[in-house]
C-alpha cells in the first residue's frame, strides 16, 4: 500500500480534511446534527502517485419517535378519580416505558431495570393503582419512548422532556381485592 492520507466526506462536504494515515487499518469518525434520511459517505485516498476518489456508501438516519400525547388524564386535570394512564403513541416509536414521580424524583414504575416495552398499536395504558398514590395529591408522569435505532426523545439528560401532571381526587377511585383463603 502506497496510501498515506485520507480525506471524508458525508453528503459531498468535507468532514475530516487531508489526515496522515500512517499505520492505520481502520479508522472511525462520529458525527452528529445530521437530519432523518438518506445520506452518503466515502473517504478518499491520495499519496505521491496520486489521488483516488473513494467509493461512495448510504446510510439512513431514523427518524426520532415524536413525543407522546395523553388521553387520559388531560394534562393538569385536576380531580382526577381513576389512576388509568392512557396514551397515544407517535409516529416512529418501537418501545416504551412509563416514569411518575411519586414524591422523590422521577421512577420508572413499568419497564423497570431498563426494560423496554414492545409497542403494540397506537394506544396504551398504565393503571397506577398500585404506586401508591394518594388522595389530593399532583403527580407528574411521563413516557420514555425509542424507535428501532434506540434514539430517545423523552427521557434525556436525566430530566423527562415532556411530563405531564394530574391531581388525584379526595378520594380515589381504585378496586381492592380481598386476600383469598
Amino acid at each position: 500500500e502506497n496510501t498515506e492520507q485520507q480525506q471524508l466526506l458525508i453528503d459531498g462536504v468535507v468532514k475530516v480534511d487531508w489526515t496522515n494515515i500512517g499505520t492505520k487499518t481502520s479508522d472511525s469518525y462520529q458525527t452528529s446534527g445530521l437530519t432523518a434520511g438518506s445520506h452518503t459517505w466515502q473517504v478518499n485516498t491520495r499519496n505521491g502517485e496520486g489521488t483516488t476518489t473513494g467509493t461512495e456508501y448510504s446510510f439512513t438516519v431514523a427518524s426520532l419517535p415524536d413525543n407522546v400525547t395523553p388521553i387520559s388524564p388531560a394534562n393538569g386535570a385536576t380531580n382526577v378519580t381513576s389512576t388509568i394512564l392512557t396514551w397515544n403513541f407517535a409516529e416512529n416509536t418501537t418501545h416504551y416505558r412509563v416514569l411518575m414521580d411519586l414524591g422523590s424524583g422521577f421512577e420508572y414504575v413499568l419497564g423497570n431495570n431498563g426494560t423496554w416495552i414492545e409497542t403494540t398499536g397506537v394506544t396504551a395504558s398504565f393503571d397506577a393503582s398500585n404506586e401508591g398514590l394518594v388522595s389530593g395529591k399532583e403527580y407528574k408522569w411521563c413516557i420514555d419512548v425509542k424507535n428501532d435505532a434506540g434514539q430517545r426523545t423523552v427521557y434525556q439528560g436525566g430530566d423527562p422532556v415532556s411530563r405531564f401532571s394530574f391531581t388525584t381526587a379526595s378520594v380515589l377511585n381504585t378496586t381492592y381485592k380481598s386476600p383469598e383463603n
